[in-house]
Formats: C-alpha cells, sequence, structure tokens
C-alpha cells in the first residue's frame, strides 16, 4: 500500500521548487533589465561630455549640436586650438545668455568654461543674472531668452600672461540672435561680445568677456 502522506510532500516539494524557479528568472530579468537601463542612460550622459566640459542641465538642441562638435574637434589627432576655442566661446554663450532653462539668479550659465569662475560668478550674478527672479515671475519659462544661432570670429593673439607665464591666447567676436517671441518682450537684449581664451595644456578657458550692451525691460 503506498504511503498517499509521502506523495503529498513530494508534490508540494514540487510546487514550491517551481515557484522557486519564478522567482530566481523574474529576479534575474529585473536586474538584466536594470543593467540595460543603466548602460543606456551611462551611453546617453557620455555624449554630453568630453575630456574637459560637461553640458549642463535641459540643453537645447542647439546647445546639444555645438557641443557634440567641440567633443569631435578635441578628438582629433592634431587639434585646432582656433577652431575649438570658437566653439568654447560659442557653447559659453549659448549656455549664459539662454535663460530657459535657469532655475534663479544663482543658476548661472557658462561657468565650466571660465579661468575664474569664483570672479565671474558674482560679476554675472550682480550684473546680469539679478533680473532673471524678476523674469521668472513676469513670463513663463518658455518665453525668457533662449540663444537660438550664433555667428563667430575669431584670431590668434599675442600670449596671455598670467602670473609671469605666457599662454597661447584667442580672440572670439560674437554675435547672436534669440528666439523671435522673445525679442518682442525685451528690448536691449545682449547679443553680441568679445572672448579672451587661453589654451592651458590643451583646454581651452575664457580669461576675458567683454559684453557690448546692458539689458533692460520693456516698462
Amino acid at each position: 500500500m503506498k504511503d498517499k502522506s509521502k506523495n503529498k510532500v513530494s508534490k508540494q516539494n514540487i510546487i514550491l521548487t517551481l515557484i522557486g524557479i519564478s522567482v530566481i528568472l523574474f529576479s534575474a530579468y529585473n536586474i538584466i533589465s536594470l543593467s540595460l537601463q543603466e548602460g543606456s542612460k551611462k551611453s546617453q550622459f557620455t555624449k554630453l561630455e568630453n575630456k574637459y566640459y560637461v553640458v549642463g542641465k535641459d540643453p537645447s538642441d542647439y546647445q546639444k549640436e555645438v557641443f557634440s562638435e567641440l567633443s569631435k574637434e578635441l578628438e582629433e589627432s592634431n587639434v585646432n586650438y582656433k577652431k575649438v576655442s570658437e566653439l568654447v566661446a560659442e557653447s559659453f554663450v549659448i549656455d549664459f545668455f539662454t535663460w530657459t532653462n535657469k532655475d534663479s539668479t544663482y543658476d548661472i550659465g557658462g561657468l565650466q568654461y571660465v579661468l575664474d569662475k569664483n570672479t565671474f560668478y558674482k560679476e554675472a550674478k550682480w550684473n546680469y543674472y539679478q533680473k532673471l527672479d524678476v523674469y521668472k515671475e513676469s513670463y513663463a519659462k518658455d518665453q525668457l531668452p533662449i540663444v537660438v544661432s550664433v555667428n563667430k570670429n575669431s584670431e590668434k593673439i599675442e600670449d596671455y600672461l598670467i602670473e609671469e607665464k605666457n599662454y597661447p591666447a584667442y580672440k572670439v567676436d560674437l554675435n547672436w540672435k534669440y528666439g523671435e517671441d522673445v525679442s518682442s518682450k525685451f528690448k536691449n537684449l545682449i547679443n553680441d561680445c568679445e572672448i579672451t581664451l587661453i589654451e592651458d595644456n590643451g583646454k581651452i578657458v575664457i580669461v576675458e568677456v567683454l559684453m557690448m550692451d546692458e539689458v533692460s525691460q520693456d516698462e
């Protein structure tokens, strides 16, 4: 006579085993999926950075396009620092003068391209960005200034002296346009500047920014 109790235990063991296998397979699937997602996010992120610079948050398509060109230039075996200077200056202009992705007066764009970040931050905050909070209260985020195109002209200039050391230097003259729906809300928007940059161990950084106009709001 067969022992029914043993059969019952055996069936329970089979059920538990199948459940255990299902849990293991489900967990493995989740781990693999998360790994693929993380890998995808990482690959997307690395496209927005190179060995010297990283794109800021919520970049415009135009900013991504220029930064991608900058990254390609830096990967060349024989780097054209005059061209890189143009692209760094252009990237700075797009980031600094675009306010649609800025949170407040303290959110200064383009700092990563500047040599003396602390001094520039203070100057920019009090002499330009102080109006950002007022504008954000008056207009929707997508109505704030956004740079949509930049014209630039660069030249190699005399070496730049910093603490008794000379650095290869470049000057870039730039002028740019904002989104059409923004220009009607503001007058005297800054739309041109002169930027001086130096090359320091392969990295191009900004040492001077000369802005030509002042920003004021239509009353």
